[in-house]
């Protein structure tokens, strides 16, 4: 099975050139305190042959941040959500106190850019905030399914094989049982 890739990692990745044989690419955004789950939510849906931009991997990112450059850190982040098709941010309790998700959410607004929310299990989805309720939210492991088989129908090449094995697209999404909520 073939997967997808981290464009964050510029061996990967060359800003200039558009995807060859793939154009959907999803920016994932999270709170730093939530890297583990954004890992594990970017490796899955990796595994299921969808192309993310995960800036762990972004070396230039990550020397702008270091050197505290403000105005390299925000380019980074708008030049990988402008390369992307799709946002999807991580949401979690720790996600009510970032600056970055907001505005990468509004961001990705002003650039027309897919965007769906998906809310980890520790989340509270009883007080949703107003910015993330602009976007699609996803609540549980089915709406996560769902959202991932409707980023592949683009694919032309993978929506034929698929539909005509008679195959799910998604990987089993239980894989993600300890971090998102069940249906």
């Amino acid at each position: 099975m073939m997967t997808g890739i981290n464009f964050a990692n510029k061996s990967h990745f060359a800003f200039g050139n558009k995807y060859k044989e793939k154009d959907k690419c999803i920016f994932i955004s999270y709170k730093k305190e939530d890297v583990n789950e954004a890992v594990k939510i970017g490796d899955f849906i990796m595994e299921n042959d969808i192309d993310i931009y995960l800036d762990i991997f972004d070396h230039d990112l990550k020397n702008a941040a270091k050197d505290e450059n403000h105005e390299l850190i925000t380019k980074h982040l708008e030049d990988g959500i402008s390369k992307s098709t799709h946002l999807l941010s991580i949401i979690s309790e720790k996600t009510r106190s970032s600056w970055w998700v907001p505005y990468e959410i509004g961001y990705s607004k002003g650039s027309k850019i897919n965007i769906a929310s998906l809310l980890l299990k520790d989340f509270d989805d009883t007080n949703i905030p107003s910015y993330l309720k602009i976007s699609r939210i996803i609540y549980d492991k089915r709406g996560f399914e769902q959202y991932l088989n409707e980023a592949l129908v683009d694919y032309y090449c993978l929506f034929e094989k698929y539909s005509n094995e008679n195959n799910s697209f998604i990987s089993n999404v239980n894989k993600l049982k300890d971090i998102l909520k069940s249906t």
